[in-house]
């Protein structure tokens, strides 16, 4: 009774700053959201390490939906996030995630989702920051897709490593109990692709990440 509660209240609360952030297009609304959603969930999260100035490209491994939450409460500028192509179905909250620039991800066409990618390069703004999961998804930890270290390399963006800890004890895959606790977020330092092998960048990214 206590989860269908708390479900109930993210999902109020979701759909509440999904309608604010439509109408105003503040996207400090995004932030208010993570916030209050760590706080009714009984969430803390620690940031460790800080991100560079300038252009950069984030890649964090992906442990539980509370990765967003616990980004979103890190970083100090805005995020473009890569959705399932499924949620921007849903109602109210899929056009919020289309008006926050998300980039919309056809798993069964990862050709398709990689133009998508590029052309949300050209188009995004300086202050603004993509996040990408190598992994994919949080059901196949052992995954990684390098096709967002190519496109780092293309464009030649740095990339920096984050390490998400806690959050699959937060929420575990497959379950609906979100237990509360603690999040660390570790900032390494960027990773310079210029001067770097996709091999290595990749090494190097699961060393730290994974």
């Amino acid at each position: 009774m206590k989860s269908i509660v708390l479900w109930l209240k993210i999902a109020l609360k979701t759909a509440f700053c999904a309608i604010k952030f439509i109408k105003n297009k503040n996207r400090s609304v995004l932030k208010k959201w993570a916030f209050d959603i760590l706080k009714i969930s009984n969430v803390r999260v620690v940031c460790k390490g800080s991100f560079p100035k300038g252009s950069f490209i984030i890649m964090a491994n992906h442990e539980s939906y509370f990765d967003i939450f616990a980004l979103l409460y890190c970083c100090d500028f805005d995020l473009i996030w890569f959705a399932k192509k499924e949620l921007f179905k849903i109602p109210i909250f899929g056009k919020a995630l289309k008006e926050s620039g998300a980039i919309a991800v056809d798993r069964t066409n990862p050709r398709k989702s990689s133009f998508a990618i590029l052309k949300a390069l050209k188009t995004k703004k300086d202050s603004e920051i993509m996040v990408i999961f190598p992994q994919g998804t949080r059901k196949y930890k052992n995954v990684f897709k390098d096709g967002g270290i190519l496109i780092a390399k293309k464009k030649n963006i740095p990339i920096v490593p984050v390490k998400i800890s806690g959050s699959q004890d937060v929420l575990p895959y497959g379950k609906l109990t979100i237990k509360g606790g603690t999040i660390t977020v570790a900032i390494f330092e960027k990773i310079d692709v210029e001067s770097s092998s996709t091999d290595g960048i990749e090494k190097a990214l699961k060393e730290k990440i994974l």
